[in-house]
């Protein structure tokens, strides 16, 4: 394996702006000292498309793509709401589940739709979170998910995406009505990034 060492660039492979903040954030620059790069920094890159049937299909199918076209290590990461009263819906679906330029509005719009005869606990959900970090012809996974319920309204106007619907009990609040600190503590993102920082750090000792 090519030592990880010298390339000390890590890429992004994602447009979303509020997960490239998030990234940014959960990775942290004084720990690992990485140059991150993102979509947006490549104006020629490969177009993406999602084909996979799951979460981990996704995201393998993105990391390796950018790591090929650009040379570098890739982390890339598919996540989504899953409802079981909806039999997973949104799931892999959930960027676009009201359409293919379907605003974060829009798609809570539909999900509460669909919800509206739900109460109690068919109101369940969860945040599922799979990063794929590829890197010299290897791919590996890393999972996290978080625990919640869907509420009738929106509430709250931080995060993105589903954040204003997710009711989080152990806080008493929605994604949307925490400050990113606080999120960044929690969610599922946050768990998948821990077990890939742990083995991040192993691999530099490994390559040291």
């Amino acid at each position: 394996m090519r030592s990880f060492r010298k390339f000390r660039t890590l890429v992004l492979a994602t447009q979303n702006p509020g997960k490239i903040r998030e990234f940014k954030k959960l990775i942290g620059k004084k720990q690992f000292h990485l140059n991150l790069k993102t979509f947006t920094d490549f104006p020629n890159r490969p177009q993406v498309i999602e084909r996979g049937n799951s979460f981990e299909a996704n995201a393998c199918l993105k990391a390796r793509l950018i790591s090929l076209y650009t040379g570098l290590p890739a982390l890339a990461d598919d996540s989504g709401l899953v409802i079981p009263y909806l039999k997973g819906d949104p799931g892999i679906y959930s960027a676009r589940f009201a359409g293919e330029k379907a605003t974060d509005s829009q798609n809570i719009a539909k999900v509460l739709r669909l919800l509206r005869k739900a109460e109690g606990q068919s109101r369940r959900a969860y945040f599922q979170c799979i990063l794929a970090f590829h890197f010299s012809e290897k791919t590996v996974l890393f999972r996290g998910k978080c625990f919640g319920r869907i509420l009738f309204e929106p509430s709250g106007t931080q995060g993105f995406g589903y954040d204003p619907i997710f009711y989080f009990p152990p806080l008493n609040r929605t994604f949307a009505e925490l400050s990113q600190i606080q999120k960044n503590r929690v969610s599922h993102r946050a768990k998948a990034f821990e077990k890939f920082k742990f083995y991040l750090l192993r691999l530099l000792k490994k390559n040291n």
